[in-house]
């Protein structure tokens, strides 16, 4: 039987636990608070923890209970938009900032994790895109050529290459990005949160922001069973803002992401499938995903126009994509096990956005599905807005926070929009 876990993923059953946190009981006073106990609010702490500055996080449920700790653990230096395409929007310098701070991010994030020694299954063996259309393969070419510009460290496959590192054929060809790798996302989170204890950062967890508000130039954080009155204030909360800072919500498209996990496969099976153990994404503009986790798990996912009956058509849909793609899982050992999903925040733009929201708050919105390596590097950017490095040294420049018209009809819009992919899928 196929089980929904508890928080909504597999990474809750093989984590190493959380350090021990308590909710807020009292009114405090701190230098810096931070909302949202993820990537993005850990990495921020951290990367204040040697500053002047009392730091407090807080966090409404768990650490790493939204997006951070439901993801598929795939860590990429590459968001969606080509070197190119940024460029052209944010001119040369902005964009050749975002580029090269975007190009180094998965080395920042295990550059982390050997520095702290986070146990969370790391693994930096590459990343591959795979290719499944002649189109999509003239765009993977491009693309290459634009990212050797800055340098970075990549290699394009044939076919054959692509088949001996991914044990399919199903593909045309494919890009390797040797910085990529994977990692049990919730674990890695769990980790930040044990060194930033560590370093003295008050951390409460269970405790939502309920208002806030300014009052002589400070800002009062009312929780369930205190008040928290901080010089500055960090958003960290990503796809799962709410009404709290008005128009942040709408300022993105919630997309849902899927995910499934085989039980553990046997030796056997695991030499012939991802050999190689890389992380794969194809060139779909609905991805199908292919990874393992620490203990040989074969971990896949979708997303769906319409959420209706989603835990039976993702079993239906998962087992589809696995045997067309592998087709060695014909076995017994293939049985599907744990079933979760998780939310992520898409910009219009498909590029992240970081927001000076009032004097002294600060926030960033837009993962766009590259969420690990991006959010803990934009950790240290909201740590430099703390610091007031001045605004030219960031290596993305703050913008407006603008609300997306017809946000209401949020839901709607991801559902047109996945339908056009799939759409394009058959012509790309």
């Amino acid at each position: 039987m196929v089980q929904t876990t508890h928080n909504g993923s597999i990474w809750e059953l093989t984590a190493p636990a959380a350090p021990v946190t308590s909710h807020l009981t009292a009114d405090i006073n701190t230098d810096v608070l931070i909302i949202g106990g993820g990537y993005t609010g850990l990495s921020t702490a951290i990367h204040l923890q040697h500053s002047s500055h009392d730091i407090t996080l807080i966090e409404a449920h768990s650490i790493a209970w939204g997006a951070s700790g439901r993801n598929g653990g795939h860590v990429l230096p590459l968001i969606r938009k080509d070197p190119k395409a940024i460029i052209a929007q944010l001119g040369i310098e902005q964009g050749e900032r975002l580029i090269r701070m975007v190009g180094e991010s998965a080395d920042y994030v295990f550059s982390l994790i050997n520095r702290y020694g986070i146990d969370c299954d790391a693994e930096q063996n590459g990343w591959i895109q795979a290719i499944h259309s002649q189109q999509q393969l003239a765009i993977s070419s491009k693309r290459f050529e634009q990212w050797q510009h800055y340098d970075a460290d990549m290699a394009m496959l044939d076919r054959q290459q692509l088949a001996e590192l991914m044990g399919s054929e199903a593909y045309l060809g494919g890009m390797l990005v040797k910085s990529g790798g994977h990692i049990n996302p919730l674990a890695f989170a769990r980790g930040l949160a044990r060194v930033a204890v560590e370093n003295g950062i008050n951390i409460f967890t269970d405790t939502p922001a309920m208002t806030i508000e300014q009052i002589d130039k400070r800002w009062q954080i009312k929780t369930r069973m205190g008040t928290i009155t901080a010089n500055k204030v960090v958003f960290a909360t990503a796809a799962y803002s709410d009404a709290l800072w008005p128009g942040l919500q709408k300022s993105f498209l919630p997309f849902y992401l899927y995910n499934i996990s085989t039980k553990p496969l046997d030796s056997a099976v695991r030499s012939a499938v991802l050999p190689g153990r890389q992380p794969v994404t194809d060139s779909r503009g609905d991805a199908h995903v292919f990874h393992y986790d620490g203990a040989g798990r074969l971990i896949t996912g979708g997303t769906f126009i319409f959420p209706v009956n989603w835990e039976n058509r993702l079993i239906k849909h998962a087992k589809q994509i696995l045997s067309t793609t592998f087709p060695q899982l014909e076995s017994p050992e293939f049985e599907l096990q744990h079933i979760w999903r998780g939310k992520i925040a898409m910009t219009t733009d498909v590029l992240p956005h970081v927001h000076e929201l009032a004097p002294n708050v600060y926030s960033w919105i837009g993962c766009n599905a590259r969420g690990i390596a991006l959010s803990t590097r934009m950790g240290a950017v909201l740590a430099d807005a703390v610091n007031e490095v001045s605004i030219q040294d960031w290596p993305l420049q703050p913008v407006k926070m603008e609300v997306i018209p017809a946000h209401t009809f949020s839901r709607l819009m991801t559902s047109i929009m996945l339908a056009y992919y799939r759409v394009r899928d058959k012509f790309m």
